[in-house]
């Protein structure tokens, strides 16, 4: 039981700092599209949506987040630059 308890507060500890890591992301996240919101706001952009960046401007790594750890994001440079 003693062991059990040991390994279970290892991936407990493990788990909590994933979803800090995980929490902000987010946070990360929702203050890009805030800045996004507040840009497009402006009324700046003259090009129609369609020339927005291709989906694959932001790839997940899937092999990462198949293996147990966090999901890898990339960000190309076009997608960040700027924010």
């Amino acid at each position: 039981m003693r062991e059990l308890r040991v390994i279970l507060d290892r991936q407990l500890s493990h788990l909590e700092a994933e979803k800090e890591s995980i929490e902000g992301g987010i946070q990360e996240i929702n203050r890009r599209l805030a800045v996004l919101d507040e840009v497009e706001g402006w009324n700046l952009l003259t090009e129609p949506d369609s020339a927005a960046p291709e989906a694959d401007s932001m790839e997940f790594d899937s092999e990462e987040g198949m293996n147990g750890s966090s999901p890898l994001i990339r960000y190309s440079r076009e997608w960040t630059a700027g924010l």
